[in-house]
Parts: C-alpha cells; structure tokens; sequence
C-alpha cells in the first residue's frame, strides 16, 4: 500500500487541545511516523472570526509561527517526514478570510473547516458555497460527529452539493466518538461521500490511524484504502483535483467481519 498521508492532526506544542509541549509533540509526530506516515499536514485550530481582523490575525498567527519552530526543533530527530502546515478553521462567521497561505492545507487551494458542534448552524451549504466562489476548496472536517448528520448522514451531501469535500475521522471506524457516529461515518462511505480520511490525532494516547487503515482495506481492499489515506491526500498536498471513491456495496458478511475488527 501506498505512504499514507496525514492532512488533520494537532500537534504543534501549545497553541490548542492537542500538544501541550514540544515534548507531546514530538510523540504525536513519532506516533504518526511508526504508522506508516511520511507526509503530514498541521491543522491547529483558528477561529474564521479571528481571521477576520488583522490584529487578532497576525497575533493568532504569530503564536502558531512560534509553535511551528518549536515542532520544527524536535522534528528534526524523526526522519524522512514532510512537515506542512495549514489550519481546522472554525467558521463562526459565515465569511472566511484564506488570504494567508499559512491557514490553507499546504499553502495551497484546500482548507479545513468544521462547524460548531454539536449541532450545524442554518445556511452552512451557503457559506460553504461563498467559499469556493472565493478561490478557496472547503474540506470538511469530521462530518460524522455532528448531531445533524448522526440523524441523517445524507445531510451532509448538502456540503458536497455546495462545492466541498468531506474528510472522516478514521478514530469514527473504530467507535472512537460513539456508537452514533461510528454508524454515520460507514453510511457516508456507503454513499461514496468520503472524500478522504485523516488522524484528527492530538498527540496523546493510541494514534488510530494503523487500525483504521485495516478497517477501510477490509471494507473496500487495498486499492480503496489507499485512495482514501494516501492518493487524495496527497494530491491535496499537491493543490490538485481529488478523485471520485466509489460507494462501497452493502454485503452482510463483509459488514460481520468489520464489526468482528472493530470490537
């Protein structure tokens, strides 16, 4: 199987829930580096309202730069790993403000977004749209976890409709975030509506993504799995167009042996 990639983590030492030092860091990028990982994206979280103003802006990314050195460091003891940056952008406006290549997944033309949770507010499809209308491509981060989805996973092809892609947690194959999600996260890969997976990892305890790449090869084989952890992600690295994953078929038995690899 092909290098994995890691386009959502939270590993920059002190700058939001994830790392809290550079110590915590270095696990994390260590933890993603013994699973297979060779590229890799830095996603902390910033706030669109925060973008939105140049003071608050250039404090905001003026601490990230500080945090980028520290992991930048102790990176240097992990071989053969590519360290990008990027941003989970919370929209807490309806407007984003991706003038900053710092905030984009790469520096290219993707980013990452997520809604406030639990519950999606109205008009999310809108302001997806105004997005990519700017130039930007919306990636979605984790729409399993959200309630509106739990409820109905078709909800989210409003997202898709708008112009962006979606990106699962791979830690929802494994129960991580409940049984509800878990369920909705295997229905959007039902509907071939997962565009990628990622880590979401944030630097402390069991990194998922060994296990949750032998749940999607056991779901759809290795061609299918790759495609979802190594071929679209990298391509988003690369600034280029994703391509489309195929609807995995409902078949009993194959659903009894993942459910046998999940517990």
């Amino acid at each position: 199987m092909p290098t994995p990639v890691d386009l959502h983590n939270h590993l920059l030492p002190g700058v939001d829930d994830g790392a809290r030092d550079e110590t915590e860091g270095l696990a994390g990028l260590r933890a993603l580096h013994a699973a297979g990982v060779r590229s890799l994206v830095t996603t902390p979280h910033v706030d669109a309202s925060v973008l939105a103003r140049p003071q608050t802006l250039d404090a905001r990314l003026g601490e990230l730069d500080l945090a980028w050195q520290r992991l930048g460091r102790v990176a240097v003891t992990v071989p053969e790993v590519e360290l990008l940056r990027g941003a989970e952008i919370m929209l807490d406006l309806p407007v984003l403000n991706v003038d900053d290549a710092r905030v984009r997944l790469a520096g290219g033309p993707y980013v990452l977004v997520e809604f406030p949770q639990p519950n999606v507010p109205p008009n999310t499809p809108a302001a997806l749209h105004r997005i990519r209308e700017g130039g930007a491509i919306p990636v979605v981060a984790h729409p399993e976890r959200y309630e509106d989805v739990k409820r109905e996973p078709r909800f989210a092809r409003q997202w898709r409709d708008a112009g962006a892609y979606l990106q699962l947690n791979g830690g929802s194959l494994l129960g991580w975030y409940g049984k509800q999600a878990r369920a909705a996260a295997l229905a959007l890969l039902r509907e071939g509506a997962v565009d990628y997976v990622a880590s979401d990892y944030h630097s402390r305890g069991q990194c998922p993504l060994a296990e949750y790449i032998e749940v999607l090869t056991a779901l759809g084989g290795e061609e299918y799995a790759s495609l979802l952890v190594a071929e679209n992600p990298g391509r988003v690295i690369r600034g280029e167009p994703l391509l489309g994953v195929f609807p995995l078929p409902v078949r009993p038995a194959l659903w009894r042996r993942v459910l046998a690899l999940l517990r």
